[in-house]
């Protein structure tokens, strides 16, 4: 299936660069403009980010499974502090840091209090969010991950440009996209 672009639609754009590895841009957004953005607000890129789990040890796995390395870091957090950060009184947290290349990922769960369960949370509701995995080829990671339980939304499809994506849940219903497309060729666009 090829979902065609819309008239008018914003959309990002994801590029292999020469170096084989993926660039994502919109196509509207300049670097000299970016850079200004981010110089004027002093913001100078992503941290890290975080996702709540049930079961740290079930979600440092699934993510392994995914090409993240587990650290080896362990944070538990049950002080004045975390409370006061977060506002929410009595929170006491476990938090696994992951990494993917230059990409950080805090697997958290909360011992204290009990959240609320929206499993799984669509991206359509106030909230939602998810994580785009760059991978070489959409339908090889789909099969092997679909192999060893993870579940997909839809089968891959076909989007602009030759872009192969697919949209699955993490074991906690987080979603995940997987994400490839055909290099470009040398001198193109």
């Amino acid at each position: 299936m090829r979902v065609p672009a819309q008239r008018g639609e914003r959309r990002v754009c994801h590029r292999q660069r020469a170096d084989g590895r993926f660039g994502s841009h919109h196509p509207l957004a300049s670097v000299a403009s970016a850079r200004a953005r981010g110089t004027a607000m002093g913001i100078r890129g992503v941290g890290h980010t975080s996702i709540t789990v049930r079961d740290l040890d079930r979600a440092v796995n699934f993510y392994k499974l995914l090409g993240f390395e587990d650290t080896g870091t362990r944070l538990h957090l049950d002080n004045e502090f975390i409370e006061t950060l977060q506002a929410i009184p009595g929170a006491d947290i476990t938090a696994a840091v992951l990494r993917l290349n230059d990409y950080s990922l805090e697997v958290i769960k909360y011992d204290a209090p009990t959240g609320y369960d929206h499993n799984p949370l669509r991206t359509s509701d106030v909230g939602g969010f998810h994580i785009c995995l760059m991978v070489d080829s959409a339908d090889d990671e789909y099969a092997r991950l679909k192999a060893a339980g993870m579940e997909f939304k839809s089968e891959v499809l076909d989007y602009d440009g030759g872009i192969r994506v697919v949209y699955g849940w993490d074991p906690d219903g987080n979603t995940i996209e997987l994400l490839s497309q055909a290099p470009v060729p040398a001198g193109a666009g």
